[in-house]
């Protein structure tokens, strides 16, 4: 490899860093910010402040968020750290809406297999695994004996070993 790609590759990979920690960054604010909100909206303080529903409130341009993501930021807060007894700081980094697709399948059997799932897999694979998610068929080719295989997602999901 030439030096100037090296050079290149090194400062690509130092941004994709940084791009990662910033998100998780992100994601570990929103679980804050969902304490804030749950203790408006249920203790309504937003009264307090003037606003006649949490609603209003959370359209004010400081806020700035629809009353759905407020909602679904506090669903999650309710379900992990309270249902389920983690620390906000367990599940920092960890995407929210991954995160809120998770608490929707979780029940107190399996809440832990689908935590580590919403921490390892893509919000479009977590989908996948829903019930009433479309399955899209993948062709799968074997270069060994050149037949072609049709597998859904939700099996590789299910491989012996696999999340």
């Amino acid at each position: 490899m030439e030096q100037g790609t090296e050079i290149s590759l090194n400062t690509a990979q130092k941004t994709h860093d940084v791009i990662v920690q910033i998100k998780k960054g992100i994601h570990e604010s929103f679980l804050s910010l969902a304490v804030c909100l749950k203790m408006m909206k249920t203790k309504e303080y937003y009264i307090e402040l003037g606003f006649n529903t949490f609603e209003e409130y959370c359209q004010t341009p400081e806020v700035d968020l629809t009353v759905n993501r407020c909602n679904k930021l506090i669903r999650i807060y309710n379900r992990w750290v309270e249902d389920y007894g983690y620390e906000i700081k367990e599940l920092e980094g960890i995407d929210t809406e991954c995160l809120d697709i998770a608490q929707s399948q979780a029940t107190s059997e399996n809440y832990e297999e689908w935590l580590e799932k919403a921490r390892v897999l893509s919000r479009a694979d977590l989908r996948a695994l829903t019930p009433g998610t479309i399955q899209k068929k993948l062709n799968v080719y074997c270069p060994n004996c050149g037949k072609v295989f049709e597998v859904n997602k939700t099996s590789i999901y299910n491989v012996k070993g696999a999340v």
